[in-house]
């Protein structure tokens, strides 16, 4: 605990903190700490941990917020309670966050009367906060190419056995080889990396090749590119950010995040491998998709 929060109860910290991640994520609505609203039915002020209030046109939306900070989960009576003060006060929607996380069915009667129920993430307060692992699918691909030629000349050329091994000379004199001419295509970005069959005309023009007399010929050349995708499921964590957790549909708000450094290495060997999005064992966060770099040789 640092100097600033000595004295305060955990408690109120954690209230805080809870406050302060809904400030951030609602910039445009008004969120009161420690507020005091009229209940319709009881005729008491009710104390609420959080209130968020927002004009929507001419509409006002009332949201209260209850943290617990507690050493357990917490259960279905800690809800029921809740549940009573959101429809006294006529909240639009009732938040409820733990550190400790809820039990099955405290879940169960939360989604019954719509009443969220989250958890924070804090990367700079973990003492207060859940772990976050965000799902995440990393799409590699990779291109898998062969060259066509057209030529339209009377002289005679010589062409090698191994195709990849023909060489083309630009306007300026400079010799590039076939498999040079598609990867700097490949590696800067100007060739459609959409899976599937795709034909590629290179952003080099005015190519040609030397006859047997030595003269030049003009040529025009294309690629036939079968783009291939390898897929695998992994888990990124946090490095830094500040966000809600909804434990109900499992999502992650928050207004901006870092992850932690992805090894492609560990993806590759670690990660499950999988057919298809839909193979995923649950929905992904984020999908990365990565193209494979190639060197570049001499010509």
């Amino acid at each position: 605990m640092n100097e600033i929060n000595k004295g305060i109860p955990d408690w109120k910290i954690f209230e805080g903190i809870v406050a302060q991640i809904h400030r951030t994520l609602s910039p445009n609505a008004k969120v009161t700490h420690d507020d005091k609203i009229s209940g319709h039915d009881s005729k008491k002020m009710r104390q609420i941990d959080i209130s968020i209030q927002q004009n929507i046109g001419p509409h006002s939306i009332l949201i209260i917020v209850q943290c617990k900070k507690y050493k357990s989960k917490i259960d279905v009576n800690d809800v029921g309670e809740f549940i009573t003060v959101v429809k006294d006060v006529r909240a639009n929607m009732g938040v409820m966050v733990s550190n400790a996380g809820f039990t099955d069915g405290a879940i169960n009667i939360a989604r019954e009367h719509n009443i969220n129920l989250c958890s924070i993430f804090d990367a700079q307060n973990k003492n207060w906060s859940v772990m976050v692992r965000l799902p995440m699918i990393c799409d590699f691909r990779r291109p898998i190419m062969r060259g066509r030629f057209k030529v339209t000349t009377t002289k005679p050329f010589a062409m090698p056995s191994d195709l990849t091994k023909i060489e083309f000379t630009k306007s300026n004199g400079e010799v590039i080889s076939l498999r040079r001419l598609f990867l700097q295509d490949w590696n800067g970005g100007r060739v459609n990396s959409s899976v599937g069959e795709h034909v590629h005309v290179p952003a080099e023009k005015d190519l040609n090749i030397r006859s047997t007399d030595g003269s030049l010929i003009t040529i025009d050349v294309s690629f036939d590119v079968k783009i291939e995708s390898r897929l695998f499921f992994g888990y990124v964590g946090i490095e830094e950010s500040q966000g809600v957790v909804n434990v109900i549909d499992h999502s992650y708000t928050t207004k901006e995040l870092i992850t932690e450094p992805i090894d492609v290495v560990e993806v590759e060997t670690k990660w499950k491998r999988i057919n298809s999005k839909e193979d995923a064992p649950q929905a992904p966060f984020m999908t990365l998709m990565a193209l494979d770099m190639f060197p570049l040789e001499q010509k």
